[in-house]
């Protein structure tokens, strides 16, 4: 994670495939979601949406597989923003609202606050969008905000920061 921050991509993604490989001959199905999701960081960045989509996919099959309720919300929610980056402005919608409905029935703030964040950076219509005004209500925790890092992250993500 930290060679991700630090802008160094190769050295993030080897690492984050040595660790997904790793958790997975161990059966550390934390770790490896953890690595899925750090390896997606990294695609995303080099501007490999579609690939960032697939690995994000691959850990919602492990969530499904292991229980990951909790991840698979955060999982969903970033899936739905690289769709949106490759231009599967459609697909992103479905998988944004997908997240916000599992984020729902969780009450997990994290997993919340990345369902209106990918809510947000889909909307076709922010201004119209009833998922976005939802958002744009509520911050991290569900209570009333004017914006706020998730919001904003919204708005940059839909290009309108």
């Amino acid at each position: 994670m930290l060679q991700w921050r630090d802008g160094r991509l190769d050295e993030a993604e080897q690492n984050f495939r040595e660790a997904q490989a790793l958790a997975d001959q161990v059966g550390w199905s934390e770790l490896s979601f953890q690595a899925l999701y750090g390896l997606a960081l990294v695609l995303r960045n080099r501007g490999a949406h579609l690939d960032a989509a697939t690995t994000l996919q691959q850990a919602l099959d492990l969530c499904e597989r292991a229980g990951l309720a909790a991840q698979s919300v955060q999982a969903t929610a970033a899936r739905a923003v690289v769709l949106a980056l490759a231009g599967r402005e459609e697909e992103a919608r479905e998988v944004a609202a997908k997240a916000h409905g599992l984020a729902e029935r969780l009450r997990y703030p994290i997993g919340q606050a990345a369902a209106m964040e990918a809510c947000g950076a889909t909307a076709s219509d922010p201004g119209d969008s009833r998922a976005y005004r939802r958002a744009s209500r509520v911050d991290a925790v569900g209570t009333p905000s004017g914006g706020g890092p998730v919001l904003n992250a919204g708005r940059l993500a839909a290009g309108r920061a």
